[in-house]
Protein backbone atom coordinates (compact mmCIF):
# COMPACT_ATOMS: atom_id res chain seq x y z
CA UNK A 1 0.00 0.00 0.00
CA UNK A 2 3.05 2.52 1.11
CA UNK A 3 4.14 1.52 -3.10
CA UNK A 4 0.51 2.66 -4.82
CA UNK A 5 0.31 5.94 -2.34
CA UNK A 6 4.07 7.10 -3.22
CA UNK A 7 3.19 6.03 -6.99
CA UNK A 8 -0.13 7.98 -7.04
CA UNK A 9 1.02 11.60 -4.79
CA UNK A 10 4.17 11.25 -7.24
CA UNK A 11 2.24 10.90 -10.44
CA UNK A 12 -0.47 13.77 -8.99
CA UNK A 13 2.35 15.81 -8.39
CA UNK A 14 2.91 16.47 -12.09
CA UNK A 15 2.52 19.88 -13.88
CA UNK A 16 2.97 20.58 -17.45
CA UNK A 17 4.35 23.97 -18.15
CA UNK A 18 6.18 25.99 -20.87
CA UNK A 19 6.16 29.52 -18.97
CA UNK A 20 9.09 31.30 -18.68
CA UNK A 21 10.55 32.34 -15.18
CA UNK A 22 9.73 35.81 -14.33
CA UNK A 23 12.71 37.79 -12.89
CA UNK A 24 12.05 40.40 -10.06
CA UNK A 25 12.85 44.05 -11.62
CA UNK A 26 15.81 45.04 -9.28
CA UNK A 27 13.60 48.28 -9.08
CA UNK A 28 10.38 47.01 -7.93
CA UNK A 29 11.61 46.84 -4.68
CA UNK A 30 11.34 42.91 -4.57
CA UNK A 31 13.81 41.78 -2.36
CA UNK A 32 11.93 41.18 0.90
CA UNK A 33 8.91 39.70 -0.83
CA UNK A 34 8.25 36.11 0.08
CA UNK A 35 9.88 33.68 -2.47
CA UNK A 36 6.84 31.33 -1.94
CA UNK A 37 4.68 34.21 -3.59
CA UNK A 38 6.69 33.90 -6.92
CA UNK A 39 6.07 30.02 -8.08
CA UNK A 40 5.13 29.47 -11.26
CA UNK A 41 4.71 26.00 -11.03
CA UNK A 42 2.36 23.89 -8.61
CA UNK A 43 4.45 21.23 -8.08
CA UNK A 44 5.87 20.10 -4.61
CA UNK A 45 9.52 20.20 -4.99
CA UNK A 46 10.57 17.78 -2.10
CA UNK A 47 8.59 15.40 0.16
CA UNK A 48 9.48 12.79 2.46
CA UNK A 49 7.06 9.77 3.53
CA UNK A 50 7.17 7.93 6.77
CA UNK A 51 5.70 4.87 7.68
CA UNK A 52 5.28 2.83 10.82
CA UNK A 53 7.19 0.18 8.88
CA UNK A 54 10.15 1.71 7.57
CA UNK A 55 10.91 -1.73 5.72
CA UNK A 56 8.17 -1.19 3.78
CA UNK A 57 9.60 1.93 2.24
CA UNK A 58 12.73 -0.81 0.57
CA UNK A 59 10.42 -3.78 -0.15
CA UNK A 60 10.76 -4.88 -3.50
CA UNK A 61 6.97 -3.95 -4.55
CA UNK A 62 7.37 -0.14 -3.28
CA UNK A 63 10.30 0.00 -5.10
CA UNK A 64 8.27 -1.82 -8.21
CA UNK A 65 5.90 1.20 -8.38
CA UNK A 66 8.28 3.94 -7.49
CA UNK A 67 9.90 3.04 -10.67
CA UNK A 68 6.84 3.16 -12.71
CA UNK A 69 6.12 6.58 -11.32
CA UNK A 70 9.60 7.63 -12.62
CA UNK A 71 9.37 6.14 -15.90
CA UNK A 72 5.76 7.36 -16.36
CA UNK A 73 7.08 11.13 -15.77
CA UNK A 74 9.97 10.44 -18.19
CA UNK A 75 7.29 9.34 -20.85
CA UNK A 76 5.89 12.13 -20.36
CA UNK A 77 8.64 14.67 -20.02
CA UNK A 78 9.17 12.72 -23.81
CA UNK A 79 5.84 13.10 -24.75
CA UNK A 80 5.25 16.86 -24.28
CA UNK A 81 8.87 18.31 -25.39
CA UNK A 82 8.37 20.46 -28.18
CA UNK A 83 8.87 19.01 -31.64
CA UNK A 84 11.17 22.32 -32.51
CA UNK A 85 13.34 20.16 -29.75
CA UNK A 86 11.90 16.47 -29.99
CA UNK A 87 13.27 15.53 -33.07
CA UNK A 88 13.34 11.90 -34.15
CA UNK A 89 17.44 11.95 -33.18
CA UNK A 90 16.66 13.70 -29.88
CA UNK A 91 14.26 10.93 -28.87
CA UNK A 92 16.49 8.16 -29.89
CA UNK A 93 19.64 9.70 -28.27
CA UNK A 94 17.03 10.31 -24.74
CA UNK A 95 16.12 6.70 -25.13
CA UNK A 96 19.77 5.31 -25.58
CA UNK A 97 20.84 7.50 -22.33
CA UNK A 98 17.98 5.81 -20.50
CA UNK A 99 19.21 2.40 -21.50
CA UNK A 100 22.92 2.75 -21.08
CA UNK A 101 23.54 1.15 -17.93
CA UNK A 102 20.78 -1.17 -18.24
CA UNK A 103 22.19 -4.42 -20.37
CA UNK A 104 19.16 -6.24 -20.25
CA UNK A 105 17.59 -3.88 -22.18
Amino acid sequence: MVGIFENSFYLSNWENSHKKTDYPDEDKGDDGADPRLKRINKKIDSYTIDCEREVLLQSDPCKLWRAMAHGTEYARFLCNTRGSVGTPEWMENRVRELCTDQPKV
